[in-house]
């Protein structure tokens, strides 16, 4: 009988969550009067408590589908909360720009995860749980020393026992010994990290652009205009305008911070397009290289051996022009 309860249970739940997000999507799109409210207080009670209800009802929608494996339908159910309105709370979108990014990070959208990283911080600089994302993201990339920057600042808010706003998925640490196991986490995971950089300093620019190895040069330079139009830096700033602060006085700063992040990440994305290129035409020329070797006849060959007894010694050779084909 319990097992057939929680059968009957864990069913209703999926198409709760099922129901949540279609009546989500077929939701007509929110629109915030604009100016000044006319009419009686009630009808702007009633209009604020309207409007609470769509936010809250597409981000559990967003939720469902992010519990539901879908993580692309849930990053698009966040966008209409982030990017769809006028008005919305300042936490409410940091919340929610975080909840995003960990959607693109389980779709492997990793540039696109990095950006919502950055807004949650622009909005809420302390938010463990967007720095721990970040450096994370950074991690995965091979960008080390950006993510030891984040893993450092990491450990001084807890070092500090500095925790403004609700955590959303790590612990809240509570007591002295929380605070501590945390800290030794962390300077665990530095210690990794550190070790990885000093035998592998390479960025995976493929992984950066969202391509394979083995793509082709249009493949790369589509990639590449998508992510540089999306994550323009005069761009980075345009969904505080949508956010509704406490502080108005804070906006100049969080669009500072926003502006700064936007260009390092465009720099990324810039130097990984670059590098990938680079690193094709290297690999053209090598083709090129060793195709060459095919019209060398057999006495070539043989005198040249003695000189060049590694094939990349030979191309070299052929490249510098030492040897004649």
């Amino acid at each position: 009988m319990m097992q057939d309860a929680m059968v009957l249970l864990s069913n209703g739940r999926r198409v709760a969550s099922a129901a949540i997000r279609e009546e989500s999507n077929n939701m007509p799109e929110d629109n915030f009067i604009e100016g000044t409210m006319l009419g009686a207080d009630s009808d702007t009670v009633n209009h604020l408590l309207q409007s609470i209800k769509y936010l809250l009802r597409r981000r559990a929608a967003a939720l469902a589908a992010l519990e539901a494996g879908l993580y692309l339908e849930a990053a698009r159910h966040f966008s209409k909360i982030i990017d769809g309105r006028r008005g919305t709370p300042q936490a409410f979108v940091a919340e929610c720009c975080l909840y995003r990014a960990i959607s693109y990070h389980a779709a492997n959208r990793i540039v696109d995860a990095i950006a919502d990283c950055n807004r949650s911080l622009a909005l809420n600089p302390t938010c463990v749980e967007s720095i721990d994302l970040r450096a994370t993201l950074y991690e995965t990339i091979g960008c080390f020393d950006d993510c030891l920057q984040d893993l450092d600042r990491l450990k001084s808010i807890y070092a500090s026992g500095f925790q403004n706003q609700k955590s959303l998925w790590v612990h809240k640490p509570t007591t002295d010994t929380d605070l501590q196991g945390a800290i030794d986490f962390i300077n665990n995971r530095l210690s990794s990290v550190r070790e990885r950089w000093s035998t592998y300093d390479t960025i995976d620019h493929y992984r950066v652009l969202g391509i394979s190895r083995g793509c082709t040069r249009a493949e790369v330079e589509r990639a590449f205009l998508i992510l540089s139009l999306k994550h323009r830096p005069d761009k980075t700033t345009h969904f505080i305008d949508r956010c509704d602060f406490v502080d108005d006085r804070q906006i100049d700063d969080v669009k500072g911070h926003a502006r700064l992040m936007g260009l390092k990440l465009n720099r990324l994305i810039e130097r990984a397009y670059t590098r990938v290129l680079t690193s094709m035409e290297e690999e053209m020329r090598t083709g090129a290289a060793y195709a060459n070797l095919g019209s060398l006849t057999v006495d070539t060959v043989s005198f040249l051996r003695p000189s060049y007894r590694h094939p990349k010694e030979l191309q070299q050779g052929i490249m510098d022009g030492n040897i004649s084909c």
